[in-house]
């Protein structure tokens, strides 16, 4: 009897390990996947980043450039260029 409550207990161990090992391999490939998406995630924000820092450089230029602009505009309606100042003297 002890050896048949042997036997029963072993096969239970058995069948115990192999589920643990099949689980281990499910832990393994999900560990893997996290870590695919984890970079993709990580490269998606990089290029997120990179998006950010070059639409500031862009609005940067863009805001120096129209105050440029303006300036130069109002210079020109400050000091309107009359006919004979245009084309110089005329010999």
């Amino acid at each position: 009897m002890a050896s048949a409550k042997c036997s029963k207990i072993e096969k239970l161990y058995e069948k115990k390990k192999k589920e643990i090992e099949k689980l281990r391999t499910q832990l393994d490939e999900s560990e893997k996947d996290f870590q695919k998406i984890k970079k993709l995630y990580d490269k998606q924000l990089n290029w997120e980043k990179t998006g950010d820092l070059l639409q500031q450089e862009v609005d940067d230029y863009l805001a120096k450039h129209r105050k440029h602009k303006d300036e130069i505009q109002e210079e020109s309606e400050q000091e309107p260029v009359t006919e004979e100042s245009r084309w110089g003297y005329e010999e």
